[in-house]
């Protein structure tokens, strides 16, 4: 009232205290009162210059947010007591007027830290919007709110991805190139510049240069939103999607799009057929990223342990049977009876660290019989992607470099590891099949290859650009805390450094249809809201890989090898990269018995990106010598029957 009289009535900074008035009412009970201040700050921001369509206004953006997300929960509040559809119809407005305010400041942000911790202060927010609509959806069976929902869940997964995908897709502009390359410099420096931070314990010399390039960064931003729409639009925005169109495009009915969103108490899950969509909302009693913790436990404490007893792996056999049946009746049983037989699955939070491979819809009859379990995989082909948006999306640079295939295989030589953990890709241990693996991909594709002592990060840094196809098996490392020094070990040759770092591969500047992480947990990394699993998988891709096959735990170094080689061996046979990575884990899983059979030895491998076959590229030049051969063989023939013609007369 003061501010009003003193300031008059459209005076900005009233915003804070009808927000902290709103929302104090609404913790005490008194959702009239909270609701009566609450549409007093609504009417001021709409004086002040505020609209759904243009959230722009004279006003301070947080106090802004802070009155829609207090209306948003008074609405939701007010539902669940009177349990109108009309008050439910309200408050799924109310969603859309807080998310349209929030990607307007979300744009507004000056770095990934800002926009990581907006993020996740905003998220709780995002899944009550998310679970009024569902509730909406069950009430009136309305097929647009389903495309609406897809949107929020969709909504902020794995921007930094999408952003580096869509710079790619601007075409020939020589202006918009030019834009490329000064925002590729300015996020390459700010990406080693992070790392340097983090391994020199906070330098101020470098925190202070961090600062000034993320300003730099900021403000070119601000420069091209005002200066070039159309490229700020093409980059920086994502275009809503449209149920239909999405639809359209998965076309063969034999294929299924699962997107997750993982709440407090309830996961959302949304399916996506080219014919059918389902929204189903499941209740969690415990926290998912608990089941998933314990059933990655389960597969690989056993073989990580340095005392091992039959006792010891029928326990943890049959704690992963059990564990394994819990994550499907949570994550898939709602939907299971309208699976196609090929699924994109696109992961949220915690789920990024779950392979869906080993999961059993029921428990079997002997736990310890790992050759007979149903897994999931068995009757599904199983992709992954970072979002809904990059499914469809690839490096629109597809020039085709001549050089096709770089496998490499370092060693080890100097090692303090036991030699019982010789077997494993961990440590920096000597690998006894990585070679092999290597010489038996060359056999079946082609290629080139960097073994042993050549095998170093600075002859790999100076060929990869220039491949089509990356292999690397070799040791590496996830760092859960700070996902960008996550690294791969190379030879250590001389002086130079052998780990390759995230924050490195971020700069390569590739253009490859593939990438293979043949290496420890190379799926792993830290955990970030809204861009999920920061680490080396999405570093390359990033980058510019337009897909990935990568591992969530540490392998074994045997069945690496022989996965490997049969994965190559069916992407040479034309097949797609899901269907040649489903198919060489099957084909495993035939040819070994229980113990090989057990998921540590091949459920741990995730193909992400594109997964368009390779028979084009790797037989390219194959292809074009044999028509050369041909044309010589058939011109030869002509010739000669020219000669025995001329000669015979």
């Amino acid at each position: 009232k003061y501010m009003r009289e003193t300031f008059g009535p459209e005076y900005y900074d009233q915003l804070l205290p009808l927000s902290n008035l709103s929302s104090n009412y609404l913790q005490k009970g008194n959702l009239a009162a909270a609701d009566s201040f609450s549409n007093q700050g609504i009417d001021l921001m709409k004086s002040l210059g505020w609209s759904r369509l243009s959230p722009d206004g004279d006003y301070y953006l947080d106090d802004g947010l802070a009155q829609l997300a207090n209306r948003l929960e008074i609405g939701t509040a007010s539902f669940n007591q009177s349990g109108n559809i009309s008050d439910l119809e309200k408050v799924v407005n109310y969603g859309k007027d807080y998310i349209a305010t929030v990607n307007h400041a979300f744009h507004g942000l000056e770095n990934s830290p800002s926009k990581e911790i907006f993020q996740k202060f905003h998220s709780p927010l995002f899944s009550i919007a998310i679970d009024n609509l569902y509730t909406l959806y069950e009430h009136t069976h309305t097929d647009s709110l389903l495309e609406i929902a897809l949107n929020y869940i969709e909504q902020y997964k794995s921007l930094e991805i999408y952003y580096a995908v869509q710079k790619d897709n601007i075409g020939d502009d020589p202006v918009f190139r030019e834009l490329n390359l000064d925002r590729s410099r300015l996020q390459d420096s700010i990406k080693w510049l992070e790392s340097q931070l983090i391994q020199t314990s906070g330098d101020p010399i470098i925190r202070k240069s961090l600062d000034r390039f993320t300003q730099q960064l900021y403000q070119w931003q601000k420069m091209v939103r005002t200066s070039y729409p159309e490229y700020f639009l093409l980059v920086y925005q994502p275009d809503r999607i449209h149920l239909a169109t999405l639809q359209k495009k998965i076309g063969a009915i034999d294929q299924s799009i699962l997107t997750y969103h993982v709440a407090d108490s309830f996961i959302y899950v949304m399916l996506i057929n080219s014919d059918q969509v389902f929204f189903k909302r499941i209740k969690v009693e415990t926290p998912v990223s608990e089941s998933i913790s314990s059933l990655r436990n389960n597969v690989f404490a056993y073989f990580l342990s340095p005392e091992r007893s039959e006792e010891l792996y029928e326990l943890y056999a049959t704690a992963f049977v059990e564990e394994s049946v819990h994550l499907y009746d949570i994550l898939l049983k709602p939907i299971d009876t309208n699976l196609r037989k090929k699924v994109t699955i696109i992961p949220d939070k915690s789920l990024g660290y779950l392979s869906f491979a080993p999961l059993l819809a029921k428990p079997p009859e002997n736990p310890l019989q790992f050759k007979r379990h149903a897994y999931f995989i068995r009757d599904h082909v199983i992709a992954y992607n970072y979002s809904v948006h990059l499914i469809f999306e690839s490096n629109a640079n597809t020039k085709r470099h001549n050089n096709q295939l770089l496998a490499v295989a370092p060693s080890y030589k100097s090692s303090t590891i036991p030699p019982s953990d010789l077997a494993i890709r961990a440590g920096l241990s000597p690998l006894t099949y990585n070679e092999a693996e290597v010489l038996s991909i060359n056999d079946r594709l082609g290629g080139d290859h960097l073994l042993g002592d050549q095998a170093t990060k600075s002859t790999f840094l100076s060929y990869a650009p220039n491949y089509n196809i990356l292999h690397l098996a070799m040791h590496s490392k996830a760092n859960d805390e700070f996902g960008n020094l996550s690294y791969l070990a190379f030879s250590n040759v001389g002086n130079e450094s052998f780990r390759l770092s995230a924050s490195e591969i971020y700069a390569l500047h590739l253009n490859c249809d593939l990438v293979t992480l043949s290496a420890c947990e190379t799926g792993l990394g830290e955990l970030q809201e809204g861009e999920g699993i920061i680490g080396l998988a999405r570093a390359f891709f990033i980058a510019g890989a337009r897909s990935i096959v990568s591992t969530l735990w540490t392998v074994n170094d045997h069945s690496t090898a022989t996965i490997m080689s049969s994965f190559y061996q069916n992407l040479g046979k034309n097949k797609s990269k899901d269907v040649a990575l489903q198919q060489a884990q099957l084909t495993y899983l035939q040819d070994v018995d229980h113990l090989g059979a057990h998921p540590f030895f091949w459920s741990g491998y995730q193909a992400v990106g594109n997964m368009s076959s390779l028979k084009k590229t790797i037989y390219s030049r194959y292809i074009i010598f044999i028509l050369f051969i041909s044309v010589l063989l058939i011109g030869g023939r002509w010739i000669w029957s020219r000669i025995s013609f001329s000669t015979g007369q």
